[in-house]
């Protein structure tokens, strides 16, 4: 099976790189079509760009048949904020599922709190129909706070503690919603 990923930061490119593998590539969101990728489910990856666990999560999931917005590469200073900004709120409106992962962090360093996430998370809240998948590290700063806050705001969002567990309810859902 093959895996796309689309990344905000290639729109400046107008060809195809290979990113994990030969069967692997970033595509600019500019060549996305739906209907190219029509037995493919899209998803959006939201979450903490201070920590490197984007690539673990797209490693694992290399073999599955599907397409990833992913707003984060190394290219990230050629674009604008306010160019980023609007490339993820397109597509995650795009996108037929939302994962995000809120990591640890480091208490001393607001650049790991997640607060880009933790604003986002609360517009994916009033997506009532855009599944969505959230982990969150029980050693959040607020880990219990978050878990409340969904259970009374979005009591359908799957909300776990472990990105392999994001992963597992992920393919689950990727294997059940097939058209």
């Amino acid at each position: 099976m093959k895996i796309k990923f689309v990344s905000l930061f290639v729109v400046l490119l107008t060809y195809h790189l290979p990113l994990i593998s030969e069967n692997c590539h970033i595509i600019s969101p500019y060549e996305y079509q739906k209907s190219a990728f029509e037995t493919k489910k899209s998803v959006f990856l939201a979450g903490s760009a201070a920590l490197p666990w984007r690539e673990n999560f797209k490693n694992k999931m290399q073999d599955d048949h599907v397409i990833f917005f992913d707003p984060m590469n190394s290219n990230a200073e050629l674009i604008s904020r306010s160019k980023t900004l609007k490339w993820e709120i397109d597509h995650i409106d795009k996108a037929d599922v939302i994962i995000a992962w809120i990591p640890e962090g480091e208490p001393a360093s607001t650049r790991t709190w997640s607060l880009t996430t933790l604003f986002e998370l609360g517009r994916f809240v009033e997506m009532k129909r855009k599944p969505l998948i959230v982990g969150i590290s029980p050693k959040h700063y607020m880990f219990a706070e978050l878990l409340n806050q969904f259970k009374v705001l979005r009591p359908d969002a799957q909300v776990v503690s472990s990105l392999d567990e994001v992963i597992d309810r992920l393919r689950f859902y990727l294997e059940n919603s097939r058209e």
